[in-house]
């Protein structure tokens, strides 16, 4: 599964009615997920799409038994996938492992362990035997190892995950043909070797029959509510439901025969919605496909019953409160049933309260893509959302492309772990231990213990916003969670959007335009061109190189005197000079040698007049303690990413930073229609002054001074 999780519909509804399950399917122009494949072969040769060689002496090809799993790495963009490149990653008769019989049923949980179903009886390292209506979990001592390109797993631990006997006590040997562990964000974290398992299972089991008083068929798909586990935590009794009847599906223009190979990709259980691939025969509503080596997505419902309240539903699990689910009425008697089979003798049928519905596309063509004399008996699609060799449950950033590039030594470093020395491991860079990646973590050159929502810092993207103290606080921007919220347009009651307030209204500050709102920017800036109303600001000016930073480090500028002069040369201003001051957040420790300074003149959205960034070291330390200078000079203005900026100069005392900023190059192309106004923003690291001056031109309009303006004062007046 190549999966990320969200929580919906929170309200009161059953247990499975809290969770969602998305498996990211990317569009056109995206990497797709590698998909884990069990395939009936003996000695097969599979080689890469683009393979030129195409020998398994060149690389381009592997080898592959049945008892062994391979991994198709897609080579192109869009669905259906219909190319890879092929690699080994399950040896399944490496010595430490012997397997020896054709893998079913095969499932990649988030934390990378296998679930999986066994073609014989067979006695394993670390587990007595495991028999075919077993499910069993292989836990492999380097879950990355094949994914960075370390070769196959030929090693590991193995475990019971579902006790066959226990499980189909009255209904004898059933071995499933696919099974689906169910994430939910939670469950999946216990499939470990001493976790008690308690995820769902999604699932075909073989030939049909009765299982838990449910009658099936071998299209059909059953879930596994687990109610009871083993002291070593295998499943040993289920809640069953009928999960997807497939001949049913589409008012009974859905398909027979057996079901092979399962995938969700999302579930919504509060809708009993979603998509999931699979491996089947073709039937009329199915595109036509080869039923061994390709594989189909559908999209649409599950489930056949309605809960009393009419929410869909497989049992009453699904159901909120006291309420049941109807899944529908023997035609001839009054019993409940979910299929013909719970209805006996003879005419007698299931009417059943609804029926699956949904579409059917291709997502996989084998022959194309390097199987052909071969039979898909399962697949996987390995759950890593940003690709990078480790999977979602381990990945310690993992929307983040970080692969494992330290040993567990702690200064070699690697591409896997076959670059470690023997006990290290290759794993992602965590500098400071937190569990947290570097690539990801927004307090790894700060301490932990100091760096959190609420301390005034804004650490990008983790947090939106942080006013320390404030957050959460009444007509504050800023959440106690430090994410952007606003204020109700009717009664300026907190809110994060417009649901929250009264219809109509809108949620100013959440940076959408809703409700009254004539514009929404998301900050507590009050002179752009959107003010803390949500009004527009017909003399207010967008800030420019400050939009991801926020209030206390949004601070106002106030420029008390600003000379622009035209030198008589192209049209504009060729000279500039501001002087000026603002206070800092009590807890920013600015330090502009260590930061770029970044200086922006504008009167739009862009282009602006002037933008000018320094790298950090052009800004040269002087004093120390409660007092500390920083100069900068060139007096040709000539470097490449601030042309025309030749001096500044920032003193900081106590909290407060006046600043001197100086140029002359280019001619600034001010426009002068009355009235004039310019915002002047400077940004030392994330500390970002902004505001908004305005200028009277003298008498020949060959110069311009100005002040900064105080919008919304009785008198209009300036600041001088």
């Amino acid at each position: 599964m190549t999966v990320t999780r969200t929580r919906a519909n929170q309200g009161p509804r059953s247990w499975l009615g809290a969770m969602a399950l998305l498996i990211a399917v990317p569009g056109a122009g995206h990497a797709l997920p590698t998909l884990v494949f069990s395939i009936s072969a003996s000695g097969q040769t599979i080689c890469d799409s683009d393979c030129t060689t195409c020998t398994v002496g060149s690389g381009e090809c592997i080898l592959v038994n049945d008892e062994d799993l391979i991994t198709c790495r897609p080579l192109g963009t869009t669905l259906p996938i219909d190319s890879c490149d092929w690699e080994l990653l399950f040896d399944g008769d490496a010595p430490d492992i012997n397997l020896t019989s054709q893998m079913f049923a095969v499932e990649v949980v988030p934390n990378g362990n296998v679930v999986f179903r066994s073609g014989g009886d067979k006695t394993l390292p670390d587990l007595s035997q495991i028999k075919a209506r077993d499910i069993g979990l292989f836990l492999p001592p380097d879950v990355e190892l094949p994914y960075t390109g370390g070769g196959p797993y030929t090693t590991g631990t193995f475990k019971l995950f579902l006790d066959g006997d226990a499980t189909q006590a009255t209904t004898g040997a059933k071995p499933w043909n696919a099974v689906e562990v169910l994430a939910d964000g939670t469950c999946e974290q216990t499939i470990t070797a001493l976790g008690q398992h308690t995820c769902d299972l999604i699932g075909s089991l073989a030939g049909g029959g009765t299982i838990g008083g449910l009658n099936f068929r071998d299209e059909d798909l059953l879930r596994c509510h687990p109610i009871a586990n083993s002291g070593g935590g295998a499943v040993t009794a289920c809640d069953y439901a009928m999960f997807w009847e497939g001949d049913q599906v589409n008012g009974g223009a859905g398909f027979t025969g057996n079901f092979q190979a399962l995938e969700i990709l999302d579930f919504d259980g509060a809708t009993m919605t979603g998509s999931m691939v699979f491996r089947g025969p073709n039937d009329p509503d199915i595109p036509v496909h080869d039923a061994a080596l390709d594989l189909v997505r559908y999209t649409g419902t599950f489930g056949n019953g309605l809960c009393t309240g009419g929410a869909l539903c497989a049992n009453d699990l699904d159901c909120p409160g006291v309420e049941t689910c109807d899944t529908g009425t023997c035609s001839l008697t009054p019993d409940p049933c979910a299929s013909d089979g719970d209805c006996s003798g003879s005419g007698n049928v299931c009417n059943r309260t609804r029926t699956s519905a949904g579409t059917f596309d291709l997502y996989f063509l084998g022959n194309p893509a390097g199987l052909s004399a071969q039979s898909v008996q399962a697949f996987s699609i390995v759950p890593d959302l940003d690709g990078d060799g480790s999977l979602d449950g381990i990945d310690n950033c993992p929307n983040d492309v970080n692969p494992p590039s330290i040993c567990t030594d702690g200064s070699t470093p690697c591409a896997n772990s076959t670059d470690c020395t023997p006990g290290h491991l290759c794993v992602q860079p965590d500098a400071d231990g937190d569990g947290v990646g570097d690539v990801c973590d927004q307090c790894d050159d700060r301490d932990d213990a100091i760096c959190f929502c609420g301390d005034g810092i804004p650490d990008f993207p983790s947090e939106q916003c942080d006013l320390g103290a404030n957050n959460g606080l009444p007509n504050q921007p800023c959440s106690a969670t430090c994410t952007i919220i606003g204020h109700c347009t009717d009664d300026d009651s907190i809110c994060q959007s417009a649901a929250q307030c009264t219809a109509g209204e809108g949620c100013c500050g959440d940076g959408l335009v809703d409700g009254p709102e004539q514009c929404d920017d998301g900050n507590g800036n009050p002179n752009d061109d959107c003010d803390n109303q949500c009004a527009l600001t017909p003399q207010g000016i967008p800030t420019l190189g400050c939009e991801d930073v926020f209030a206390p480090l949004l601070t106002p500028d106030f420029v008390k005197r600003a000379i622009f002069k035209d030198a008589g040369g192209a049209a504009g201003f060729e000279k500039w000079k501001a002087k000026g001051d603002f206070n800092l957040a009590t807890s920013d420790d600015l330090d502009a040698s260590g930061e770029a300074v970044r200086l922006v003149l504008n009167q739009g959205t862009g282009p602006a007049l002037f933008d000018g960034t320094l790298a950090p070291g052009t800004f040269i330390l002087s004093g120390s303690g409660t007092t500390r200078k920083w100069k900068f000079s060139d007096k040709e203005g000539d470097l490449p990413t601030a042309v025309g900026w030749q001096k500044g100069k920032l003193i900081l005392k106590l909290n407060k930073l006046k600043h001197v900023v100086k140029g002359q190059g280019p001619a600034l192309p001010i426009d002068t229609t009355a009235p004039i106004r310019i915002r002047h923003t400077l940004r030392i690291g994330d500390t970002c002054a902004t505001g908004v001056v305005s200028c009277i031109p003298n008498g020949s309009g060959t110069s311009l001074k100005c002040s900064t303006i105080v919008f919304g004062s009785a008198s209009g007046a300036f600041l001088d």
